[in-house]
């Protein structure tokens, strides 16, 4: 019985599945148009469960008559964005993907008042609108209900991570760059303050 790798990336356009063999050759794929997307001016957020729900009919229609079994799945998914979890471990409204434009504002002020630069020396990477951290300030100073409901933050292929496992689990090398002194590995506060 042959034995396969199924790789899925969940983008911006599209939600595609491939299944490789042993040789990495492509034995199956499967692609369907991103749904979940919804555009209102700077606003461009994702449906979190409609993003599930694609990733997993591509994998479904990928993996039949593979004729084998799946030694691992390997997922990836659309750079930034903020993809909240409440503290029962549902979606906290829909993502704010790494196209969302609400934040713009505020990294211009950060910009003009120096904290980018501070946040960098840091980071090792300079926020923008797509980055987490000013996600969150644009729903702190706009929408601070919805704030208060978020107990997880997590990226795309997080989320897809934890709907495949029940695990929530962070890469660090992705959290780093955002909220991290990449020097010690450490969290700093510098970013949140």
């Amino acid at each position: 019985m042959s034995a396969f790798l199924l790789c899925l990336d969940s983008g911006t356009t599209a939600v595609k599945a491939a299944a490789f063999d042993r040789h990495g050759r492509i034995v199956a794929s499967a692609e369907r148009q991103n749904r979940a997307l919804r555009r209102d001016g700077a606003r461009i957020e994702q449906d979190m469960v409609a993003t599930r729900d694609d990733a997993f009919a591509v994998m479904r229609e990928c993996a039949a008559g593979l004729g084998g079994t799946l030694d691992g799945i390997l997922v990836t998914g659309q750079g930034d964005g903020l993809w909240p979890l409440d503290a029962q471990l549902r979606p906290a409204g829909h993502a704010m993907t790494w196209l969302d434009g609400r934040a713009r504002q505020i990294a211009s002020e950060l910009q003009d008042s120096g904290a980018l630069d501070e946040i960098q020396a840091v980071t090792g990477s300079r926020p923008t609108a797509a980055s987490q951290s000013l996600q969150l300030l644009w729903l702190q100073r706009n929408d601070p209900q919805r704030l208060a409901t978020i107990a997880h933050l997590l990226r795309l292929k997080e989320w897809l991570l934890f709907t495949l496992t029940d695990a929530l689990l962070g890469e660090p090398t992705a959290a780093l760059p955002v909220w991290g002194d990449w020097r010690s590995g450490a969290l700093s506060p510098i970013v949140q303050r």
